[in-house]
């Protein structure tokens, strides 16, 4: 590992490289004192604050939804994203059925973590979700981002620029590339956009990991929550 790799993917990466040892030790005939020592070793790197949180603000996200469109697929593509990002899952998690809306509330269990879970719906998704009698299918996640990118294009409060920063080539410093916002749309950014807007709104973290199927509080402060969130509010304190 180069010096300077300080990503939450080396550090996933060694924690899982320690898991399996751990579960093969007796195939791979490891003495208990090795794999003592291996799941007690601690990292040296610093497992470092995402800085790519990208999300729609809420301004921007009402652009989308008063988007005017005519095409029936980019209608389905606008329709499901602005659903995610009224729920927050996971694009695996979008596809819908009646069956899993009870008394208003989305129930479901997650593709990736097989957790059950029970999402308030509001009046917007509820409205959603009734333009397609309650049955949203499956889709294409390339074909959707491709779409949704086009849609993006389309509304002028995302054609400004934002920094993306990245580790490369082991440097402790990251490299910086302004791009336009609409450029960066993807299915993932709806999830960023319920969390962040769910914050603004001051809903308790603990509430929104639990909806976001997150076993702590950990990942939504430290990934997906980002630091401009709401930062217009601090002139408001004295207020």
């Amino acid at each position: 590992m180069k010096d300077g790799k300080r990503t939450l993917s080396v550090y996933d990466s060694i924690n899982k490289i320690k898991g399996l040892m751990y579960h093969y030790k007796d195939e791979l005939e490891i003495p208990d004192k090795t794999i003592s020592s291996i799941c007690s070793y601690k990292l040296s790197i610093k497992v470092k604050r995402n800085i790519n949180t990208i999300y729609l603000t809420q301004a921007e996200l009402q652009d989308l939804i008063e988007l005017d469109i005519h095409d029936e697929y980019y209608q389905s593509v606008r329709d499901r994203f602005v659903l995610m990002c009224a729920i927050g899952v996971r694009f695996s998690d979008s596809v819908i059925n009646s069956s899993q809306i009870i008394n208003n509330h989305f129930v479901f269990t997650t593709n990736k973590t097989d957790d059950d879970i029970s999402i308030p719906l509001s009046s917007q998704a509820l409205e959603i979700l009734e333009g397609y009698n309650y049955n949203l299918p499956s889709a294409n996640l390339s074909k959707f981002n491709e779409a949704l990118k086009a849609i993006c294009a389309r509304i002028p409060s995302l054609h400004h620029e934002i920094s993306i920063k990245s580790y490369v080539d082991g440097k402790n410093k990251p490299r910086k590339d302004n791009v336009m916002k609409y450029k960066k749309m993807l299915a993932h950014v709806a999830r960023k956009t319920f969390i962040n807007l769910a914050l603004i709104k001051g809903i308790n973290p603990v509430a929104i990991a639990g909806i976001v199927c997150h076993s702590s509080t950990s990942l939504i402060m430290k990934t997906y929550g980002s630091k401009e969130a709401g930062k217009e509010k601090i002139a408001e304190l004295l207020n």
